[in-house]
């Protein structure tokens, strides 16, 4: 499994990574939107993950750009904000699920596992 990981905090793209690597699971993370759509550009990727809250380029706005060109890849937004305050722009986006901040490792892992 390919999973791209676009999120500026460093801990948390850290933790991410790190966690999904001793799985064996193949893993890139960057830290703003923009170097993300390079990869998206060149690569299929099976999951994309990625927070809302981002400099330049808000993460619905990114995936809504992954879903046109990556329709098969499975799209998680990380967020503090609610379900009910962003749920349909993320809906009308393509994205499949919403995790809201703070998370742990097992939800994200458990979240994909039901969406793959």
């Amino acid at each position: 499994m390919k999973i791209l990981l676009v999120e500026d905090e460093e801990s948390i793209r850290f933790f991410i990574s790190c966690y999904f690597r001793k799985k064996g699971q193949s893993i890139v993370a960057v830290n703003d939107a923009e170097s993300a759509l390079e990869f998206v550009s060149t690569e299929i990727w099976d999951v994309v993950i990625c927070d809302y809250d981002l400099p330049r380029m808000n993460g619905i706005d990114f995936l809504r750009k992954v879903s046109r060109t990556q329709p098969g890849s499975v799209k998680i937004l990380i967020s503090g904000y609610s379900e009910a305050e962003l749920g349909y722009d993320a809906d009308q986006a393509g994205i499949d699920k919403m995790i809201r901040k703070p998370f742990n490792a097992k939800e994200l892992v458990d979240c994909i596992k039901a969406l793959k």
